[in-house]
C-alpha cells in the first residue's frame, strides 16, 4: 500500500502562492490582466516566502525532491533543514520518518514520529508508519499499540490491518498475523504485501504450498518484487527445485538496492540464502543470466 503524497497546504504562503498562479493562468487567457505584473509579483511572492516562511519552502523542495526529481537524499536534506528549524509541520516530521525508515533509521523515524503523531491524531497512515518504525525499533509493545490507533482510525479499511498484522507477526502471534493480513486482503485484494507476508506466515507454519501460491499471485502482478522473489525462491527450494530457487533468488538481488530498508526481508538475509543456496547444490551455484522468474509460473 503505498503512502500518500505529504505536502504542507495549510500555511498562508501557500494561499498567496496558488492565487498568483491562477492570475497567471487568467492572464493567458484574457487580455484584462497584464501578465508580467502577475509574473514579477509570483516571483517577489516567492521572495517573501524565503525571507519570511523559509521552513515552508525547504518542506515543498523535499516534496519536490522525493516525489518529482526522485533524488532522495536531497529531499531528505531539506526536510532535515525544516525540522531542524523547530517550524517544521507534522507533514514534513512525517515525511522524513519514512525516508530515515528507508535508509535503516529507525530510531530517529520513530523519535520523529513520536512529535508528529499527536498533531496527525486522523492519520491512519501516520500511525501505520509510526507502529513500523516502533516495531524495526524494538518497541513491540507500542509497535502494537501504534497499530491498534490506527486501525480505530479508520477500521472499514485495510490499512490498520495491516499495521496489525506487522504487530503480531513481529511479536511472534503468526497465527493473529495471518488472521489480520487476510482482513486486510478482504478489503483490498491487490495489497501484495500483505500477500507477501501471508506466504511468508504460510512458509514457516509448515504450509508451504498455500505460501507458494499467495507468492505466484504476487509474481503475476509484480514479476520484480524483492520480498515475493525471495520467498518464492526459499518454498520451490523446500520442494528440491533448486534452479528455480536459484534463478529466483538471484533476480532478488538484481531488483533491490542494498541501502533500501523498506522491504520486508533484509538484504543479510537474501545474501545468506544465496549462499546456502551454493553450498547445497554443491557449490555449482552461477548467476541466472536474469531472466524474469513469474515466467516460469
Amino acid at each position: 500500500m503505498g503512502e500518500p503524497l505529504r505536502l504542507s497546504s495549510r500555511h498562508w504562503w501557500n494561499y498567496g502562492f496558488v492565487a498568483a498562479i491562477i492570475l497567471l493562468g487568467v492572464s493567458w487567457l484574457t487580455p484584462v490582466i497584464d501578465g508580467r505584473g502577475v509574473a514579477l509579483g509570483l516571483l517577489a511572492w516567492v521572495v517573501v516566502g524565503w525571507i519570511f516562511a523559509r521552513t515552508l519552502l525547504y518542506e515543498h523542495l523535499g516534496f519536490f525532491e522525493r516525489h518529482i526529481a526522485h533524488d532522495y537524499a536531497k529531499s531528505a536534506r531539506f526536510y532535515r533543514k525544516s525540522v531542524d528549524s523547530g517550524e517544521g509541520t507534522p507533514q514534513c516530521y512525517a515525511a522524513l520518518a519514512s525516508l530515515c525508515l528507508a535508509e535503516g533509521d529507525t530510531l530517529e523515524a520513530a523519535s520523529l514520529l513520536e512529535q508528529a503523531t499527536p498533531l496527525l491524531k486522523s492519520d491512519a497512515y501516520a500511525w501505520a508508519l509510526f507502529s513500523k518504525a516502533l516495531l524495526k525499533a524494538g518497541r513491540q509493545k507500542e509497535g502494537l499499540e501504534a497499530a491498534m490507533q490506527c486501525r480505530s482510525l479508520d477500521p472499514k479499511g485495510p490499512i490498520g490491518y495491516v499495521a496489525l498484522g506487522d504487530a503480531m507477526k513481529a511479536s511472534g502471534n503468526l497465527v493473529e498475523a495471518a488472521s489480520a493480513y487476510q482482513e486486510s486482503l478482504k478489503r483490498c485484494t491487490n495489497l501484495h504485501d500483505s500477500r507477501v507476508k501471508l506466504a511468508e506466515i504460510y512458509f514457516a507454519l509448515g504450509y508451504a504450498e498455500e505460501g507458494l501460491k499467495e507468492a505466484e499471485r504476487v509474481l503475476k502482478a509484480r514479476p520484480r518484487d524483492p520480498d515475493a522473489l525471495y520467498w518464492y525462491g526459499k518454498m520451490t527450494l523446500s520442494r528440491g527445485d533448486y534452479s528455480r530457487a536459484r534463478q529466483s533468488l538471484h533476480a532478488v538481488l538484481e531488483n533491490r538496492s542494498f541501502s533500501d530498508r523498506l522491504y520486508s526481508v533484509p538484504y543479510e538475509q537474501v545474501i545468506a540464502a544465496v549462499a546456502d543456496l551454493g553450498l547445497l547444490a554443491g557449490g555449482n551455484y552461477m548467476p541466472s543470466s536474469g531472466q524474469d522468474v513469474s515466467k516460469a509460473h
